[in-house]
């Protein structure tokens, strides 16, 4: 564990022990960069807190009162989840609330009915890779199950996210010099060969934009060689030659879904990524 994280993390153990003297919290993790231990000097501290029954403005509210906080953003209940954020000796605490019940409600759905929704996947991952502060027999019992990763839930998320829409004109765009186009469809791309490789690898999504590139593909066990390397090169070189290496990592995340999942119909997709129009230069 790096300073950075271990000096929030003991700033989150104080705000923690304010939080689990509520009998109403089931549990309590830091999640974020500071639960995965990789903090750093931009990072805050995320805390998910998760309550037997709806949370009250003054069990909310009374945590940062006590902290002498000052408020950011405080909202109500949307759609699951009640978040807040303030500030604490100009260290950021963002807070995010959800009843255990919900969780126990995500895990169902994902688990049993097969349910590709990405914020419940974020949960999981959430879950799976922060510290617990309180309740630990709850989160360690959400563990358990969590890891259990239905392979139906793998086909479908592969199934959703292996038509690389648009992929095939990404070099001629960059030839082009249309680069805000370009870029938009290199990162969409890449997004889904993210989360193609994470279904892969049995994984649940930690950030839908493609945080923590690095240690996520570093934790991948089945991936192309030097997944995190190649893809950044794509990024920085932004040209027609980032993109034919981005293709090379698709065309191996091709042939990964085929060997783990040869049951799948693929060829539409691989058809789709590898046509290139060709250039007219006279009539």
């Amino acid at each position: 564990m790096n300073h950075e994280t271990q000096w929030r993390l003991e700033k989150g153990k104080r705000v923690a022990a304010l939080y689990a003297q509520n009998p109403k919290l089931r549990a309590l993790v830091v999640a974020g960069s500071v639960g995965r231990g990789w903090a750093d000097e931009w990072s805050d501290i995320e805390l998910d807190l998760f309550w037997n029954e709806p949370p009250t403005d003054d069990d909310r509210k009374s945590v940062i009162e006590a902290l002498h906080g000052t408020i950011e953003y405080y909202f109500p209940l949307e759609g699951f989840e009640w978040s807040d954020a303030y500030f604490v000796d100009g260290l950021k605490v963002e807070v995010s609330s959800f009843l255990a019940a919900t969780i126990d409600d995500f895990i169902r759905a994902a688990l049993e009915q097969y349910d590709t929704d990405v914020d419940k996947q974020l949960r999981f991952a959430a879950l799976q890779n922060s510290i617990p502060l309180h309740g630990a027999e709850q989160i360690a019992a959400w563990r358990v199950t969590l890891a259990n990763y239905p392979d139906e839930l793998a086909r479908r998320i592969i199934k959703e996210n292996i038509e690389f829409g648009g992929w095939n004109g990404v070099e001629m765009l960059f030839e082009r010099g249309d680069i805000l186009l370009a870029y938009d469809l290199l990162v969409k791309t890449q997004k889904q060969v993210l989360a193609v490789l994470l279904a892969l690898n049995r994984m649940w999504m930690a950030h839908p934009r493609g945080k923590w590139l690095v240690q996520v593909a570093d934790a991948m066990e089945f991936k192309p060689a030097r997944l995190a390397e190649r893809m950044m090169l794509a990024l920085r070189d932004g040209s027609p030659a980032g993109a034919r290496e981005m293709h090379r990592v698709i065309e191996e995340t091709f042939a990964l879904v085929e060997q783990h999942f040869p049951e799948l119909e693929i060829a539409e997709a691989k058809r789709d990524a590898r046509f290139r129009r060709a250039k007219i230069t006279k009539p």
